[in-house]
């Protein structure tokens, strides 16, 4: 079996999470449990308590995994390897001290099916994190909804790691969950049990492993729900979270003058509530709202619907909050933005996030953005007209270089149309050509002037000045200091090709511009 799993389904997310099959017998067994009633199953689990909740019971567990009684229970043989690991299991639960109460504990809730007193974002999380895992076994998908294994519940058992592990088992960080810090006297214990064994995948049983499986399985949780499931495990106290993005916007006024804040509407998802703040905008409002929340990375949404959300791209975050270009008499949603890029962590990072978030910038697949790589000419263009709003599907260019079904076409036709480019000469755009600093230079002074906002430069002259061409030297000298800058001999290197993150901070530039030259 590719999961973690033991001799208790819901143990598969909680205390023990181990393999405990050389052949795929968990799934068997899980198979097997599901084919009973779940009152069958209320019986099983009320008999194997005593086996789990003190010293004595793991050995006459042991005893009776040795004399058959499992296997008559369960309705299935084992092979003397599957029985092995049985005995390993209940061996692991003498890891965890008996004295420490924590072991019958676990089995209250594992059999009174005791909800955890948790916020309903949390709920959402795990809820989350539960989808995940059904979808991997039709079986325990079943024994979860007919026994009534809900949310709370299952967030109740997962809130025994901490108390296992002493702290954070995982840690989430950049859209990805990795392993913590493992409780160093429990992996000890614990690696002595299962020494010498080896899973169905030729791999040795160790606590980390363990933990490393179960980052491994949380990180198949879909990019858009990931942080909701970081949040809840780290209310939990199984993950820590780091990073921007990491903590859930919270409301410091219920209403302004410009907007009040909602709890609930009809007809709307109860999600799009959980870990947001949402507002619905007054009568008569500014062109520019702020709106004032605590978060490290605030996006906002307008609401369209019951859950659709469509970012507001027009917005930037503030010292109290976020601004944004908001309509009258509407209902916007402030979430915290996830970061799903692995590999852009370096100094540009902020601004690929925002951009990311509002749905201008994409990556090169879907974890990777690939910062250094060099943007090309269409690319760019993409930014620029997607950042503004100035795609016009029915528009169209002449360019002999761009296919009239190309991905980019509409953008270079809006751009063309908008009179932002004329591409490099001879009817030519120059598809698939890194873009220079010096036309990028041009196409945004371009754009703020059609904006309305002229930038007069910080009036410094480039020691390059001679190499920057005549037909964007005055642009450049334009937004210098501004947007663009040069680098530390004083050279403005023109004809250098831009990376993808020096492009996303130029178009974060003109975004703030724009807004503040609104304010």
């Amino acid at each position: 079996m590719k999961r973690i799993i033991s001799i208790l389904l819901i143990a598969i997310l909680t205390l023990m999470p181990v393999s405990v099959s050389a052949n795929g017998a968990a799934y068997t067994i899980i198979e097997k449990l599901a084919s009973y009633t779940p009152q069958m199953r209320a019986q099983y689990i009320s008999l194997l308590r005593p086996f789990l909740t003190s010293d004595a019971g793991v050995e006459a567990g042991i005893d009776n995994v040795k004399s058959g009684m499992f296997e008559s229970m369960l309705g299935t043989s084992f092979t003397p390897a599957q029985e092995d690991a049985f005995i390993r299991f209940f061996r692991s639960m003498s890891c965890i001290g008996e004295a420490t109460g924590i072991r019958l504990k676990y089995a209250d809730i594992l059999q009174n099916k005791i909800p955890a007193a948790v916020s309903p974002a949390t709920v959402y999380g795990i809820e989350k994190i539960t989808t995940a895992f059904c979808q991997t076994s039709p079986a325990a998908k079943k024994i979860i909804e007919e026994d009534g294994y809900t949310a709370a519940v299952i967030a109740n058992l997962m809130g025994i790691i901490p108390e296992v592990n002493g702290g954070a088992l995982l840690e989430f960080k950049d859209g990805i969950f990795t392993v913590g810090n493992v409780n160093a006297e429990y992996s000890k214990a614990y690696d002595a049990v299962w020494a010498g064994y080896y899973d169905e995948e030729g791999r040795t049983v160790t606590a980390y492993k363990v933990a490393a499986k179960m980052a491994d399985f949380l990180n198949t949780v879909p990019q858009s729900d990931r942080l909701f499931t970081a949040n809840a495990l780290a209310d939990l106290g199984v993950c820590a979270v780091k990073g921007i993005g990491t903590v859930p916007p919270v409301a410091s006024k219920t209403e302004t003058e410009n907007y009040v804040i909602i709890t609930s509407m009809s007809g709307v998802a109860k999600s799009v509530f959980d870990g947001s703040v949402v507002i619905r905008t007054k009568e008569n409002i500014p062109e520019l709202v702020e709106v004032v929340v605590q978060s490290d990375n605030p996006m906002i949404y307008k609401l369209v619907g019951a859950s659709v959300l469509n970012p507001v791209k027009n917005s930037v975050p503030t010292d109290n909050g976020i601004v944004a270009q908001l309509e009258p008499n509407a209902v916007y949603v402030i979430k915290t933005a996830p970061y799903p890029f692995i590999d852009a962590n370096g100094w540009g990072k902020s601004y690929i996030a925002a951009l990311h978030a509002r749905g201008i910038i994409n990556g090169k697949s879907e974890a990777e953005f690939m910062p250094e790589a060099p943007i090309t000419r269409e690319e760019f263009i993409k930014l620029v007209v997607e950042l503004f709003g100035l795609l016009d599907e029915n528009s169209t260019c002449g360019f002999t270089d761009v296919s009239a079904d190309a991905w980019y076409a509409k953008y270079v036709a809006s751009a063309h149309a908008a009179g932002i480019t004329d591409g490099i000469g001879d009817g030519k755009f120059g598809t698939g050509a890194p873009i220079s600093r010096q036309d990028m230079a041009k196409i945004i002074n371009t754009i703020l002037v059609s904006k309305g906002i002229k930038l007069s430069g910080d009036g410094k002259k480039f020691k390059d000045d001679e190499n920057i061409a005549d037909y964007s030297k005055s642009h450049v000298y334009a937004i210098s200091g501004h947007i663009i800058s040069g680098d530390d001999l004083g050279n403005f290197n023109p004809n250098k090709n831009a990376t993808r993150q020096e492009a996303a901070k130029m178009v974060c530039g003109m975004l703030n511009l724009y807004i503040s030259s609104a304010k």
